[in-house]
């Protein structure tokens, strides 16, 4: 995760990179814990991913929806 390890250096001050490592999970855990990002089980490994990110990517764009015509609904007209 991007940021993550320059987050946990400035504000824990791990004293070794297992600490640091440590540190980090309990970071990624806490956020999934809040529902802020998604965590997934495989069979020898966890990932965690950006839940809202997903979510929103999989709705794609009204230009992309060939049954909508954005210029006649009045629902799309002030999102554009």
């Amino acid at each position: 995760v991007a940021g993550l390890p320059e987050l946990v250096a400035a504000r824990m001050k791990p004293a070794s990179p297992g600490e640091a490592a440590t540190t980090m999970e309990f970071v990624l855990e806490a956020l999934h814990q809040n529902s802020l990002i998604g965590k997934d089980f495989a069979e020898s490994a966890t990932s965690y991913s950006d839940m809202m990110g997903s979510m929103l990517s999989s709705l794609g764009s009204i230009e992309d929806d060939d049954d909508v015509d954005p210029e006649d609904d009045d629902f799309y007209r002030g999102r554009r």
